[in-house]
């Protein structure tokens, strides 16, 4: 959460033009997942491992399409669904990257201590942090500097 600070803070940027409100959703964002890992672990310790995976991301979905049709942009959002080539890169990377990702990290979960997990899972900005880099993207000092935080409290939480 601190790196999160690190990273949005600047003294060259007044502060009213910084997004506090953003600031304050990823905060709240990295709370709540942490504590839904947590509120988890009894259910995952009584189910099967792909059964939960797969009942999470299938309810994560009907509640995305409920939140679109209450904004009025349903029709818009079922757009993306029509077939295109880029299907053929998409489909594999979204099950890869999502389904693949979500049956590991609730394995942690499940198997493992879910305060870690939830943790370790939080990390994965660092690893995006690095690809993008090894990828050509330029990334500023102080994105590197709010990452050094976040691996310093991970570290810090593990080994306590």
């Amino acid at each position: 959460v601190v790196g999160l600070f690190v990273v949005s803070y600047s003294a060259r940027v007044p502060a009213q033009r910084i997004d506090r409100a953003g600031v304050a959703l990823a905060v709240l964002g990295v709370m709540l997942t942490a504590t839904a890992a947590v509120m988890a672990k009894p259910a995952l310790d009584r189910s099967n491992l792909i059964e939960a995976t797969t009942l999470r991301l299938c309810s994560g979905s009907v509640a995305l399409v409920l939140f679109q049709a209450a904004r009025g942009k349903l029709r818009m959002s079922l757009s993306l669904f029509s077939p295109q080539p880029l299907w053929r890169f998409a489909v594999p990377a979204t099950l890869l990257g999502t389904y693949l990702a979500m049956i590991l990290w609730l394995g942690g979960i499940k198997y493992g201590l879910a305060s870690r997990a939830a943790l370790l899972n939080q990390s994965a900005t660092l690893f995006a942090l690095v690809i993008s880099r090894l990828a050509g993207d330029e990334v500023p000092p102080r994105r590197w500097l709010g990452a050094a935080v976040a691996v310093a409290g991970v570290i810090l939480v593990i080994t306590a």
